[in-house]
């Protein structure tokens, strides 16, 4: 992104919004997928771009979900997500307003920042018309029956034994998933009996889906000096169920959100549910099928375009650093899931 090649390709994308000239781009740190950029511009305004990475395992348009998502929310009349500005689909190349403020510290995972979660992701029921929605593409991963949500899991545990190699980190990794895979069993049986007993098996209909922003959280997310959010990074969002949101919410790991919030972060966000009760228990149902997912997740290092997208947008970090690291994660995220599913 630095070379003359690169600049030149930013400079005709910030063009379609700015008639000024491209006068430095700095390089932020923090994303874990993608590369992104501070541009100021010589009319004094700044703008944030973002160039995204591809896999051949793994060719998800994470550029045009991101944009749409944004251009859709931005609709709605939503003012707490950068506003999508111009796109290059061709480099892979993203612009849009520029966000100040901090990440969150965790003590800032408080009643007032989860009312503003939930405004957010309320806030976008707003256009389900057809015509307000078309732009937007199925969630990445998307989940619309039980079965779904099962071969999920099952899917990336099948990925990450088979990808494996004789490296002493693979074979530590070998000796978790080995132990997972057993637990995991035992998850699978009892949902799928519960399901049964509940009878959910049609899909979810477009009436009871949602608008998910996808991978939602505070790692997600700038807070200012007066405590407002502002949420980033949509490049998995689109139409999923809403139990996906809810179990993803409470399970992803890098700002983990306080189990006391549970129930009224559930209810309200399956509030218009044509039959709530049913749905909550559902949730409840799949929760422990989340955490094998997320300690699956914690393992993406181990994963060809997990490494790559993680090269990409920290090409100074040592991949196997960021192994060992996340494996030491996963050996404790399990120890928490044996204990947990222990006390069911």
């Amino acid at each position: 992104m630095n070379d003359q090649t690169g600049e030149n390709f930013i400079q005709t994308l910030v063009r379609q919004a700015d008639p000024g000239k491209v006068e430095s781009i700095q390089r932020i740190l923090g994303g874990r997928n993608n590369q992104v950029f501070k541009v100021k511009t010589s009319t004094n305004k700044t703008y944030a771009l973002k160039s995204y990475v591809s896999h051949p395992q793994d060719m998800r348009d994470r550029l045009g979900a991101e944009y749409a998502f944004c251009q859709y929310a931005w609709q709605q009349g939503l003012r707490c997500i950068p506003e999508a500005i111009a796109a290059d689909p061709e480099n892979k190349l993203g612009l849009f307003s520029w966000v100040d403020g901090v990440l969150p510290a965790p003590g800032h995972v408080d009643r007032s920042a989860i009312t503003q979660v939930l405004s957010f992701v309320k806030g976008l029921e707003g256009g389900r018309s057809e015509a307000a929605t078309a732009a937007l593409p199925m969630a990445s991963e998307a989940c619309l029956t039980t079965i779904d949500h099962i071969e999920t899991v099952e899917r990336r545990l099948d990925v990450l034994i088979k990808g494996l190699d004789d490296d002493p980190l693979d074979q530590k990794a070998a000796v978790i998933l080995n132990e997972l895979s057993g637990v995991w069993k035992e998850v699978r049986e009892k949902v799928l009996v519960t399901a049964e007993e509940i009878d959910v098996k049609n899909p979810v209909t477009r009436a009871n889906q949602c608008v998910s922003p996808s991978d939602l959280g505070f790692h997600n997310a700038l807070v200012d000096e007066n405590g407002k959010l502002t949420f980033l990074d949509f490049e998995y969002a689109g139409w999923d169920d809403p139990a996906k949101l809810v179990c993803d919410f409470f399970h992803q790991e890098r700002m983990p959100i306080p189990k006391a919030y549970y129930v009224d972060f559930r209810d309200a966000i399956i509030g218009s549910h044509a039959c709530p009760e049913q749905e909550a228990y559902r949730i409840d149902m799949l929760m422990p099928v989340y955490a094998v997912k997320w300690l699956t997740m914690r393992l993406n290092e181990f994963r060809p375009e997990g490494a790559h997208r993680r090269a990409f947008a920290h090409p100074d970090q040592d991949p196997m650093e960021r192994k060992a690291s996340q494996l030491d994660k996963a050996r404790k995220a399990f120890q928490v899931l044996q204990s947990d599913l222990g006390n069911l």
